[in-house]
């Protein structure tokens, strides 16, 4: 998910178990159809520009080195971590981690393109042709981008549609999306609307509750929403562990949102405020310094991307069971 994205981890053992054999020969081996896998980096990040938190795993474009490039780290028992060598890799500038996979927008290849990775067992990391697409957020086991064609904003998705979470409905004119576990959301014009699972609330066919005014930015966790409307942070959907009950300091003067599993960040660009589940230390937010230039927030951990003096560096915390909050 750009800036989430959400992922679910009851069941993930289970899930595990059952698409292991299918993902074996396929994943595991880092074939996605999307490019040619890369040796995990061990390379230290320069000067990261974007962040995203996935399932075990995040990922930074770095635009401090040359060529630009995707550094993850975390888990890689589906090959999440082996990011394949982009054909313009100059013009990356948007990466989205998944549950078990990531995409990046590739703006410079011919055409311009999504690339994928990871698992690919509901085809997630095989994305459709593009023309001229600008963003892009990976799912639980389903992918979504949006493409300029005939100078038409259109949302493409792909992979898993068990609860129709690639079922894309009418669409105005879309420029943000956010994918959840099993939902989609777009922001379309001036409302915010989404798609697929909405057992909890998570999905309504266009968000009215809470009362959106000026919606500049959505993000997807696992059964959950939350949109950021003029300052402030909205929530919406499972509210289990307190994620969209949105505290005080996320009320107002918020720049940017994330959401995970089930905790959100957001951040007003001085300081970081995380609620939710906090069974990892995820919502407790260390010592930050410098200037917050983005938040995410991945399964039981989050991280941000901070300017300090015009150095920038990414901090992590919560889970670093697979290594997730240790940064290269």
């Amino acid at each position: 998910m750009q800036g989430m994205t959400g992922w679910s981890r009851g069941g993930r053992c289970a899930a595990y178990t059952m698409l292991r054999g299918l993902a074996l020969g396929a994943a595991l081996l880092g074939v996605t159809g999307c490019g040619t896998p890369q040796a995990i980096s061990t390379k230290h990040l320069v000067s990261p520009t974007q962040i995203s938190a996935g399932g075990l795993f995040a990922c930074a474009v770095d635009g401090g080195v040359t060529p630009i490039t995707v550094n993850c780290w975390g888990r890689n028992d589906k090959s999440q971590l082996f990011v394949p060598t982009m054909i313009a890799p100059n013009t990356l500038t948007l990466v989205s981690s998944g549950w078990f996979h990531a995409c990046a927008l590739n703006s410079g290849a011919t055409p311009p393109s999504i690339v994928c990775w990871g698992q690919g067992n509901s085809g997630q990391t095989v994305a459709p042709v593009m023309v001229a697409p600008f963003q892009v957020a990976a799912g639980g086991y389903h992918s979504c981008a949006i493409d300029v064609v005939t100078a038409v904003n259109t949302v493409k998705c792909w992979g898993a549609n068990n609860s129709g979470q690639i079922t894309v409905p009418a669409l105005t004119t879309p420029t943000l999306l956010a994918a959840g576990e099993l939902h989609t959301c777009a922001l379309d014009g001036t409302a915010v609307k989404c798609w697929g699972d909405n057992t909890y609330g998570q999905a309504p066919a266009t968000v009215t509750a809470p009362a959106l005014a000026a919606p500049s930015q959505v993000t997807a966790g696992m059964r959950h929403s939350c949109a950021l409307d003029g300052g402030a942070v909205k929530c919406w959907g499972d509210n289990t562990y307190g994620q969209t009950t949105v505290p005080l300091a996320a009320q107002s003067l918020q720049t940017m949102v994330a959401s995970g599993t089930q905790h959100n960040c957001a951040s007003n660009g001085t300081a970081v405020t995380c609620w939710g589940r906090n069974a990892a230390g995820q919502t407790t937010v260390p010592t930050l310094t410098g200037t917050v230039l983005g938040v995410a927030a991945g399964d039981n951990f989050s991280c941000a991307l901070l300017n300090n003096a015009g150095v920038k560096t990414v901090t992590c915390w919560g889970d670093n069971t697979y290594g997730q909050t240790k940064v290269p």
